[in-house]
């Protein structure tokens, strides 16, 4: 599975995709609060496909990424 792989599962649940600012890493973006989840450049196993499906459904449905993860705020 590639980058592309992971762009389509999370356009797909609703989610956009963004660069991150000078770097090299992609974040899949809820709109409506503005949390994200970073999107694995190489994934390592079928666990970490399976993880971040997961994770990018459960941003598009409640709209809590690594921001609410990390015990941020909303804006």
């Amino acid at each position: 599975m590639y980058c592309k792989d992971f762009f389509k599962i999370a356009t797909d649940v609703g989610l956009v995709v963004r660069q991150s600012k000078g770097k090299h890493q992609f974040r899949a973006i809820n709109m409506n609060t503005f949390d994200f989840i970073t999107i694995p450049s190489s994934p390592s196993d079928r666990r970490s496909i399976r993880n971040f499906r997961a994770s990018a459904r459960r941003l598009a449905s409640t709209g809590r990424g690594n921001i609410a993860a990390h015990g941020g705020y909303y804006v």
